[in-house]
């Protein structure tokens, strides 16, 4: 999802397109009766800035710490053991990673750095 009229959660997410993607997007169960269909679709409506169409519309929780709790005296591994990617793998995970990386969710590091 690139299109930037549709990319609005930050600047206008009750935005009509913006509203449309999400419910576009969301899918809903057959299970489901007209009514219920509605209501859901309605609280899609009144809560639409929640989504996020995009990891660049990702935003950061503040005071949100992550901590690795190695126990004392215990050696951390960095060697990394993974197996290669197949082409449809590396197909998949590549652009998902440059995504990621130009939101700043990630950030390359040098093996040494780790």
């Amino acid at each position: 999802m690139d299109d930037p009229d549709v990319l609005c959660r930050r600047t206008d997410p009750f935005n009509p397109k913006c509203i449309a993607a999400v419910l576009d997007l969301v899918e809903i169960g057959p299970d489901l009766t007209p009514k219920q269909r509605s209501q859901i679709q309605a609280l899609l409506q009144e809560y639409v800035d929640v989504f996020a169409l995009s990891v660049m519309e990702v935003t950061p929780v503040k005071g949100a710490v992550h901590t690795l709790r190695i126990p004392e005296g215990k050696t951390f591994s960095t060697k990394i053991h993974q197996r290669p990617l197949n082409a449809s793998q590396r197909d998949y995970f590549y652009p998902r990673i440059d995504e990621m990386e130009r939101a700043g969710v990630i950030r390359k590091i040098k093996p040494e750095d780790v």
